[in-house]
């Protein structure tokens, strides 16, 4: 069977150029809408905290001031980033991450003014174990970017060259219109929640 256009361009493309890393590209994604959006993903850095990358974005769907970005900031703690008409807001993790371990992230984006956070956790954490969570109120909505969702960099220069590139692995990847996790992903399309989830894990970074 035939894929539709939507479906074609709801898939991760693979963005590289000669001595530079791969990253992936997806031009269809749910937009940040007065729903707000919620975003879910895997990562493991292999520098956090690297004084000569400073900081690095896993996953974004940004353009110039608008629209999110969920990375690391330079002490190596997880950052989400969004864009307003007041200019950015961030909200930071707690704890820095540890290199080349596994964590789950999730983002939590108001559609207009609300909690802005960010949540982080090993992903095999012992069940019960504290999540690393932060938040920030915001007064004013976001403003949505046109896309596409870089996994990898905050965006590409002339299509390929990454702006804030991330040193490590993307992967598992969810987004949902809405406050809910898309972790939950049964109950959230039981309610007819527009779900997107890519399962498949990226390497990406900047050469050494």
């Amino acid at each position: 069977m035939e894929k539709t256009a939507m479906e074609e361009m709801s898939q991760p493309r693979i963005v590289s150029a000669p001595a530079l890393s791969a990253y992936a590209r997806i031009d269809r994604v749910p937009a940040l809408g007065a729903a707000g959006l919620t975003v879910s993903l895997l990562l493991a850095a292999a520098r956090p905290g690297d004084a000569g990358r400073g900081a690095q974005v896993a996953l974004a769907c940004a353009e110039h001031a608008a629209g999110w970005s969920v990375g690391l900031d330079p002490s190596g703690r997880v950052s989400l980033v969004v864009g307003t008409r007041h200019g950015p807001v961030a909200v930071t993790s707690a704890s820095g991450l540890d290199a080349d371990r596994r964590y789950r992230v999730v983002a939590r984006i108001p559609g207009g003014p609300g909690r802005l956070e960010v949540s982080v956790q090993p992903e095999y954490a012992a069940a019960g174990s504290e999540v690393d969570t932060a938040g920030v109120r915001v007064g004013v909505p976001g403003v949505a970017s046109r896309g596409p969702l870089l996994w990898g960099c905050r965006s590409l220069f002339d299509g390929v060259r990454p702006e804030l590139p991330f040193d490590g692995v993307v992967g598992d990847v969810r987004l949902a219109a809405g406050g809910e996790s898309p972790d939950a992903m049964g109950p959230a399309a039981a309610a007819g929640v527009a779900v997107m989830s890519w399962v498949q894990e990226v390497v990406v970074g900047f050469p050494v």
